[in-house]
């Protein structure tokens, strides 16, 4: 997946610039907060920052880092996985983490991978409330008591990313930590048991309070405070969670109708189970060696789903997993209710049990339009593995007795998972084959399509002829990439200016900010911003703004791109 999907997994203009933007200038000494718009933790930007200090400014670096953490999140997945359903379904589940969820594209619009995050915060969250809840299942098992210190130290990290990995995080751990100081209470008394509780609190606490304290060295207490709680002041903020953009990606714009959609689609898994089952109890009866009933089984179930399901459902396999998730962790549960407290099967259920409460909230933010394209790359995988261990593992040994019948159960859901997997990744290849241009150089090279990197490389010549040296540019409404690769400077701190940006900084900051500090240029790209239901940038939002641009610049030269188009604003001059 790597080779295939080589360098081109950013976009050029659309969110993944922002993260390259804000750690190189971090790297080069400004301050996240006070100079750099952001509204979103401290801990990937600095994190991204430091290594950019270490090892230069370059996407290939930044990739290279971001493939450690995939890695460390695959290891993480199936460590976890291996306790509560066995190895056979762990390797089958991280063989999808892979295929469906690395580096694959499955939009127009790139950045949605773990190899270049729209943000980082998605992705060093999720990996953190993994090795939490990966922590507190390595106390259960050793009875170390550092462990609960690293789950608490986890935990705290992950408060410094993106408020919803966090809930989802802090709810998965709780859960898990009740049950062992539960467990522990009766073991070796309360008193311990509220020492583990204690010592878990104090970690957490402990990044977070260490983070405020850095802040405060470079500036005001109070607002250090404020940047550490990073987007949880703005979390419930309505005129934010009002806009369509994020009520269509809940799916709350048309609920009815996802929920029907949800619905449905949690119909076609019961028929697919119903399916496996008959496919299973079918050639499971034939007299067949083992290769000749795992073959006929996966042949079987491959052509029913290719024939039966069709291309839109198959693609739309995330849409009732949380409906699946909801009823595997019932399933869960009225296991854990029926298992005595000192069976040695327990600890494995509970760990269970608060992986499914982590799955669950973690879609969340897409309760109605779950997928595990676009925000699912992150929020819809832990759902997605745990759904896939429960069908190679769980459902078998309550449904499927004789060994025949679960080896033909287990080689029909492999077929299933081939076509689903086959569908994306024929998605993807088509969403892949336009990204064929190169653009930057050296570590900044990646591939796009023609268009932007004709863009890309005009707005580039454009500027440098206009005007030379290190003039300051600011790109609108969004476009830090072209920022990054000219090394140019937005000295305003706000490097997109989007609906969701005027609204939680506020248009009289920003415009504050423009005014202090203006750039020596504008670049306007011309975008279709219709998905955030507001018009466009200075006419349907940000109008005191767009006026007070009209007014300090005129445009100087029209940039030869078709599609986008832009044009370079420069100051009007002073008479």
């Amino acid at each position: 997946m790597l080779a295939w999907t080589w360098e081109t997994w950013p976009d050029p203009l659309v969110d993944f610039g922002r993260e390259l933007y804000v750690a190189w200038r971090i790297a080069e000494g400004e301050v996240l907060y006070r100079d750099l718009g952001y509204f979103n933790g401290p801990l990937s930007p600095y994190l991204n920052g430091a290594w950019m200090a270490l090892v230069g400014p370059g996407i290939r670096w930044i990739v290279l880092l971001n493939l450690l953490v995939a890695i460390a999140t695959g290891v993480l997945l199936h460590t976890l996985l291996v306790r509560i359903a066995g190895r056979g379904a762990a390797t089958l589940a991280l063989l999808v983490y892979v295929l469906l969820f690395t580096s694959i594209q499955l939009l127009t619009v790139a950045n949605y991978n773990f190899l270049a995050p729209y943000s980082h915060e998605m992705t060093h969250g999720l990996a953190l409330c993994l090795l939490a809840l990966g922590a507190i299942a390595r106390h259960r098992a050793t009875g170390g008591r550092r462990w609960i210190g690293v789950a608490g130290l986890a935990l705290g990290l992950a408060f410094l990313t993106k408020a919803e990995i966090f809930v989802a995080g802090a709810a998965g751990t709780g859960l898990a930590l009740w049950f062992t100081l539960a467990e522990r209470a009766r073991s070796v008394g309360p008193s311990r048991a509220a020492g583990l509780g204690l010592l878990f609190g104090a970690a957490a606490a402990l990044p977070v309070a260490l983070a405020g304290l850095a802040l405060s060295i470079r500036m005001p207490a109070h607002q250090a405070v404020h940047a550490v709680l990073g987007a949880w002041p703005h979390v419930l903020q309505r005129d934010v969670l009002g806009l369509d953009f994020y009520r269509r990606h809940v799916g709350l714009t048309h609920p009815g109708e996802n929920l029907t959609w949800m619905l449905q689609g949690f119909g076609v898994y019961l028929a697919a189970v119903g399916l496996l089952l008959g496919i299973a109890h079918g050639v499971g009866r034939l007299r067949l060696p083992a290769p000749g009933v795992a073959a006929g089984a996966f042949v079987l179930a491959a052509a029913a789903a290719w024939v039966g399901l069709g291309r839109d459902v198959l693609l739309g396999v995330g849409r009732p997993l949380p409906l699946v998730v909801a009823a595997i962790g019932l399933g869960v549960g009225a296991a854990w209710w029926r298992l005595p407290r000192a069976h040695p099967r327990r600890s494995g259920v509970e760990l269970a049990l608060a992986l499914c409460a982590f799955s669950l909230l973690l879609l969340g933010k897409m309760m109605l339009n779950a997928r595990i394209f676009h925000y699912g790359f992150v929020l819809a995988l832990p759902a997605t593995l745990l759904t896939v261990a429960a069908l190679w593992d769980w459902l078998p040994r309550v449904a499927v007795h004789p060994p025949a019948r679960r080896l033909a159960w287990r080689a029909g859901l492999l077929g299933v998972i081939a076509v689903v997997v086959g569908v994306h990744l024929q998605v993807a290849a088509l969403r892949k084959a336009p990204r064929s241009v190169p653009v930057g150089r050296g570590p900044d090279r990646f591939l796009t399509d023609p268009g932007s990197a004709r863009l890309v490389g005009e707005v580039a010549e454009t500027v440098q002829a206009r005007l030379g040296g290190d003039a300051s540019v600011a790109i609108l409404p969004q476009g830090a990439m072209l920022n990054y690769l000219m090394r140019r400077t937005n000295p305003t701190g706000f490097v997109q200016i989007l609906p969701p940006e005027v609204r939680l900084f506020g248009e009289d900051h920003i415009l504050a900010a423009f005014r202090a500090r203006p750039p020596d240029a504008i670049v306007w790209i011309e975008m279709d911003l219709s998905s955030f239901g507001t018009g466009q940038f200075g006419q349907g939002y940000a109008r005191e703004l767009g006026r007070w641009l009209e007014s300090r610049y005129r445009p100087a030269a029209r940039i030869r791109s078709r599609q986008p188009r832009a044009w370079l604003w420069l100051p009007v001059p002073v008479e």
